[in-house]
């Protein structure tokens, strides 16, 4: 497995946070359990306005090849797209053209500014 963080992961807090991690989890959970032998790639990026994730797997020589086989319908998809659903996010997944499979996540980054209040009566 490789894992790649771009940008400042520390930006990102509360349940924003917590789903990208349950996302993740779920993916290389789900690599693991019907993908074995694959190797597995996760991208966080961390923008000023979006987190995105990525984790893909690819078949190695003599992998079983059972991650295309999948669909859609698995109780670990629908909820990684509910947890994406939740913070106002998007979830998808699918198929690659090598025999794996690519989860791929994009999240609203909060912004923890404090309200402008310049036009507010005094």
């Amino acid at each position: 497995m490789t894992a790649r963080v771009e940008g400042d992961p520390t930006t990102v807090g509360g349940v924003v946070d917590r789903n990208a991690f349950r996302i993740v989890q779920e993916s290389v959970t789900n690599v693991m359990k019907h993908a074995p032998g694959h190797r597995v790639d996760v991208t966080v990026s961390v923008g000023a306005e979006v987190l995105d994730l990525v984790v893909q797997d690819h078949p190695l020589p003599g992998a079983v090849q059972r991650s295309t086989r999948l669909g859609e319908s698995g109780n670990g998809l629908i909820g990684m797209r509910e947890r994406a659903d939740a913070v106002g996010g998007t979830m998808t997944a699918g198929p690659t053209p090598d025999g794996g499979w690519r989860v791929a996540a994009r999240l609203p980054v909060p912004t923890n500014r404090p309200p402008d209040r310049s036009e507010e009566p005094a």
